[in-house]
């Protein structure tokens, strides 16, 4: 089974809590900022961006108003086919240019195969990496600000494994995950909560367990556990939504639309204080939304984005107030953009 980092974001999407893994990742600059992913023009935003499974094409609408080098101008956005219908999108930076880049994995003779175009239009590149069985990643481990590909191994003896080739060298390095052995659906988490000079990414691990439905971040290296509740039908999402350069443990309710976060610092602009809790919710989404984590105005601050696969549109509410470049008002609160179609896989 090729385990994806992926939603499917059809009517089965996270029925089957076993073969989803969320995207956690963060790339180290020098200023220790948490990185904009799905950045496709390298105008420091993220951009709304889709892969459509049945035409193996990426979608974007690029925040500047340009297209890369590798696409074409597509309606109000901007197009690149690349991959097979059966491939699993891992757009990322691969090359450290600033600009999001495309790729795709692919299942084949027992392992996996990475297809990369680059956004520039340089020449693809092609590489094998992971086995049958493994779970896709992708962070920069090597904290030379281009994304590694990355695997994750829970058939690994005596311990599930991280196993990720590093840009910088193209040396392979292996992670253990220490706490294998907790109950509950499992898929890996890698980032970085605590920003410093000399702090690299913390491997962890994300258990949705039953009945209580909370999950548990387990943090190698650190003596203590993480353990936020965030309740039933909710993932977590990542990314630093109080500007401190640090993630947030954040959770998406996909029943109630709800936003739960346990912010390193304090709530932020569209957040309120949960009662007598350390936590800060709000609320935006329907059921069945998509919950997207990125910063679609610039500010440094991620922002409440979700897209809405039954429509193919997506709904922001900026930190700044104001609506990211390519969005409209809504009417009611925070921006929208229609752009997708049923069946789009909405980059994460």
């Amino acid at each position: 089974m090729f385990h994806s980092q992926r939603y499917s974001h059809s009517h089965s999407i996270l029925k089957a809590a076993s073969r989803l893994m969320l995207l956690f990742s963060v790339v180290a600059f020098p200023s220790m900022s948490l990185a904009v992913d799905n950045d496709f023009d390298g105008d420091g935003k993220s951009d709304m961006s889709l892969w459509r499974p049945s035409n193996a094409t990426w979608y974007v609408v690029p925040s500047s108003g340009t297209c890369p080098p590798a696409m074409s101008v597509f309606g109000t956005g901007c197009s690149k086919q690349w991959g097979l219908s059966t491939d699993t999108p891992m757009a990322a930076d691969y090359d450290g240019d600033g600009k999001t880049d495309f790729m795709v994995v692919r299942a084949s003779g027992g392992g996996y195969t990475w297809y990369l175009a680059y956004a520039s239009g340089a020449p693809s590149a092609t590489v094998g990496f992971g086995l049958t069985g493994d779970w896709v990643d992708k962070i920069d481990y090597d904290q030379d600000g281009i994304k590694d590909i990355a695997v994750y191994r829970p058939t690994a003896s005596p311990k599930p494994n991280w196993y990720s080739r590093n840009s910088s060298n193209g040396v392979t390095q292996v992670f253990q995950d220490s706490n294998p052995d907790y109950t509950g659906t499992a898929w890996p988490l890698s980032g970085r909560w605590f920003a410093s000079p000399t702090t690299s990414v913390n491997h962890a691990i994300v258990r949705i367990t039953s009945p209580s439905s909370h999950y548990i971040v387990y943090r190698p290296g650190f003596s203590t556990d993480y353990h936020f509740n965030i309740g039933s039908p909710s993932y977590p999402v990542f990314g630093d939504w109080d500007g401190d350069h640090k993630a947030d443990y954040m959770s998406f309710n996909r029943s109630t639309g709800l936003w739960s976060m346990d912010p390193t610092n304090a709530c932020t602009p569209n957040f309120a204080p949960h009662g007598s809790s350390p936590f800060c919710t709000a609320a935006w989404g329907l059921a069945n939304d998509v919950p997207i984590s990125g910063d679609f105005d610039g500010d440094t601050q991620f922002d409440l984005m979700v897209w809405r696969p039954s429509s193919g549109t997506w709904f922001v509410v900026a930190s700044s107030g104001a609506c990211p470049p390519a969005t409209a008002p809504t009417g009611y609160g925070g921006c929208f953009k229609q752009w997708g179609v049923s069946g789009d896989i909405a980059a994460l």
